[in-house]
């Protein structure tokens, strides 16, 4: 609420990142029976620089809602990436489930602090609503967006988009080598 925070960006793998995340989640996941896959589109560069920090937490946060609210089935990770200019990236990460759903006119409400889609889903599932809204300042602050789908009774994603440069993108042009000066005669 303050604004201050700050991105801290530097060079990290995406795939480690969702795997981070997905290891964090995996032992409830596993109690409940549900399966974590996730994805990699072919274009997503090995290596991005961004906030890895922020990245794992929104992740983090919309892996923990999928889990809790999904009884059975699969909450899937993707990953990714359109190309703008060379060296720079859109990367879309998604978290979809095989939850309850959502329904399209509660929608609007899913990202605003303390605030929840049903409030019998609070009753029954718990949580104070500030998740979401931790995952908009973060997506925000990334400087692109983050959005849901509604598919009540099936795949519920929920997408956030970064704009990254490649790590090969920053790398500093290699040395000139300097033009040899004659000698006087």
């Amino acid at each position: 609420d303050a604004g201050q925070l700050r991105l801290a960006l530097q060079p990290f793998a995406p795939q480690a990142c969702i795997e981070d995340a997905l290891a964090v989640v995996a032992p409830q996941a596993f109690a409940k029976g549900l399966h974590l896959p996730y994805q990699l589109d072919k274009l997503l560069p090995n290596v991005i620089i961004s906030d890895i920090t922020r990245v794992r937490q929104i992740l983090f946060n919309l892996l923990s809602n999928s889990i809790k609210f999904t009884e059975t089935g699969d909450i899937t990770v993707t990953a990714a990436a359109a190309q703008l200019e060379p060296g720079l990236f859109e990367i879309r990460f998604t978290v979809a489930d095989t939850g309850i759903g959502i329904p399209a006119d509660r929608l609007d409400r899913l990202f605003q602090s303390f605030s929840q889609v049903d409030a019998s889903t609070t009753r029954k599932y718990g949580g104070t609503g500030l998740g979401l809204a931790v995952c908009r300042r973060h997506a925000q602050l990334l400087a692109r967006s983050i959005w849901g789908e509604t598919d009540t009774g099936r795949r519920t994603p929920i997408h956030f988009t970064t704009q990254a440069r490649t790590a090969a993108a920053l790398r500093p042009p290699p040395p000139r080598c300097p033009r040899r000066a004659r000698s006087p005669p």
